[in-house]
């Protein structure tokens, strides 16, 4: 997944109360504010995710400055994503095109990526290690099928951290720390110092001959804005990976390497859930709270996966994120 831009089909069309020129669309499990008449039920249309920068040209131009798609809410509704119709767009066969097809490349679309200061940057020693995973959950919105096929599975639900990634890991001996994207040399920054303060190699080595990762996020004063208002910078993981299984763990396998080892995860909301019959649309009204680590701070989301780790013909792994639309509204996302 993670597509900046795809064909995608309509599959509802609604009025929005007291509004006479725009209405509301669904799209995969988004919902877009549209012009009225522009889009009929089980129409194609080109789909644009939130987070996504558009170029500036043609017929992207409307836009004007405001080129990266964030969350907007009109008349009362939250808008999720850009939805145009195809003749807006001069590709030839673009018609033809099936849907989820991936258009990213084709109209020039590029990934809003958060600007780390320098002060925390470090570094780097390397590319993001081969043997390693990405920590980028996909939003339930993206794949709302994810619901349907794990109704019955026994789930587990974390707070969701507003911060910077970071994965730290042992292989062969060899203690590693990364940034999103990159492997950091051992220096002055803020994932070292992250590392040192909680001992963390020396959890992951704890495991004798276990090649292990440990991933999570790093929160405090000058990281995002302090959401949680902390007077020092925390650790809180959130996944632990086996990388010679080339596994994550479950909720047990993460207590065991955090809380074990008085290593800080992060807040669990609610330890045995079950999806059940519960649609797109109420698990984002569940994302909807304080945060665990201050009430009076809205939450950035949820992140629910199995109890024990799942696969998912979709993602790869059963886990998805939903981000509370107050939160992204909030913080101009």
């Amino acid at each position: 997944m993670n597509k900046l831009a795809s064909i995608e089909i309509v599959h509802n069309v609604e009025p929005i109360e007291n509004a006479d020129k725009i209405e509301l669309i669904s799209v995969l499990g988004w919902k877009c504010v549209v012009q009225k008449g522009a889009f009929q039920k089980y129409d194609k249309c080109v789909y644009i995710a939130l987070d996504s920068i558009v170029p500036e040209v043609e017929p992207f131009i409307f836009l004007g400055e405001h080129n990266r798609i964030k969350t907007r809410k009109m008349r009362g509704v939250y808008s999720q994503g850009l939805a145009m119709p195809l003749n807006l767009f001069a590709i030839p066969n673009l018609s033809m095109l099936e849907r989820g097809a991936d258009i990213t490349e084709v109209l020039g679309i590029k990934k809003y990526e958060k600007q780390i200061p320098i002060n925390m940057q470090g570094l780097v020693k390397g590319a993001f290690p081969s043997f390693l995973r990405k920590t980028d959950e996909e939003r339930v919105q993206n794949v709302p099928g994810i619901l349907s096929r794990h109704a019955d599975a026994e789930c587990y639900i974390t707070e969701k951290l507003d911060g910077t990634s970071v994965t730290y890991f042992i292989n062969n001996g060899v203690f590693g720390v990364c940034s999103r994207n990159l492997e950091l040399q051992d220096g002055s920054n803020i994932y070292w110092d992250m590392a040192r303060k909680f001992g963390i190699e020396e959890a992951l080595k704890s495991f004798t001959g276990r090649n292990l990762a440990l991933q999570g996020e790093i929160i405090g004063p000058r990281i995002q804005n302090n959401p949680y208002e902390l007077t020092e910078n925390m650790f809180m993981a959130f996944s632990v990976f086996d990388i010679d299984k080339q596994a994550f763990g479950g909720l047990d396998d993460l207590m065991l390497s955090t809380l074990d080892k008085d290593v800080p995860m992060v807040p669990v909301v609610d330890a045995k859930f079950f999806i059940g019959s519960k649609t797109v649309d109420d698990i984002i009204k569940m994302a909807i709270g304080p945060s665990m680590l201050n009430l009076k701070s809205k939450r950035e989301g949820l992140v629910v996966r199995g109890l024990i780790d799942l696969p998912d013909i979709e993602t790869g792994r059963f886990s998805f994120k939903v981000i509370n639309n107050e939160y992204a509204m909030e913080k101009g996302e």
